[in-house]
């Protein structure tokens, strides 16, 4: 068997300035190359806590890319200054995700500078996770 590249990156996505309290949790399973939320292994599995799913051999978390660090990173490179998105928080009291958007909202090369810098970050991270994690994979 083989997992996708493609088909796990969008689960690698992570959020530090979460609306939720416990931030959503991926688990890959090593037995049926499925991917599981936390609350899916809770309720169809029987398991009580996260250490119980940690401890089966069966699965393995999945890869996490901090977007919010991400999009930090982007704009230093490519705006060379986050001065505009820290006023737009001021202005909007906003998070940074929300500014992020507001701002590359405005230029579409941006926009697809920004779409290429996440999706080249979100591979490389899945192929390095398979790679630690000896899963074979498709890219």
């Amino acid at each position: 068997m083989k997992v996708a590249i493609s088909e796990i990156l969008d689960y690698g996505r992570y959020y530090e300035e979460s609306e939720y309290i416990y931030p959503i949790r991926w688990w890959f399973c090593l037995i049926d190359y499925e991917i599981y939320e936390t609350e899916e292994l809770f309720d169809k599995y029987s398991f009580a806590t996260i250490e119980e799913i940690k401890n089966n051999d069966s699965y393995i978390e999945l890869f996490k890319t901090n977007i919010t660090m991400l999009k930090k990173e982007f704009i230093l490179k490519y705006v060379y200054t986050d001065k505009t998105l820290i006023n737009i928080m001021k202005q909007r009291n906003c998070n940074y995700d929300v500014a992020f958007r507001i701002y590359i909202e405005t230029d579409e090369t941006l926009t697809q500078l920004w779409r290429e810098y996440r999706y080249n970050k979100l591979f490389n991270d899945a192929i390095t996770w398979c790679k630690k994690n000896g899963i074979r994979y498709n890219v």
